[in-house]
């Protein structure tokens, strides 16, 4: 059996992210608010430097130990299409720089196609 685990706001804190960038949880933004995040303040480094769950490598560890395969399965920004590449990059270099063991990572061409 296969498993994949969501990286955004699951295994790595989204909403911490947002909260750094505009004092609020993503979630608490107005779609003015929301808008204004991906278009004036948003850059790809978002994600590289999101932080993981405390638990997140004993986790993948344990899934490692109990399913075929393990790999996360990630969207790209629905409202940033244009900067797709340097995101998938970030992603990429995130779960690099933070994991002991690293797994692969599927994409989703945008956040609506998970």
């Amino acid at each position: 059996m296969h498993i994949f685990l969501d990286m955004d706001n699951v295994s790595y804190d989204f909403n911490g992210g947002v909260k750094k960038l505009t004092g609020k949880l993503y979630d608490e933004l107005t779609e003015n608010e929301r808008l204004d995040f991906w278009h004036y303040k948003f850059t790809p480094d978002f994600f590289k430097d999101l932080k993981p769950d405390p638990y997140l490598n004993e986790c993948i560890v344990f899934l490692k130990n109990s399913f075929e395969s393990v790999r996360f399965l990630t969207a790209l920004p629905f409202h940033r299409k244009d900067l797709a590449h340097q995101c998938m990059s970030a992603k990429l270099e995130c779960v690099r720089n933070t994991l002991d063991t690293p797994i692969p990572v599927t994409f989703g061409p945008f956040a609506i196609d998970k």
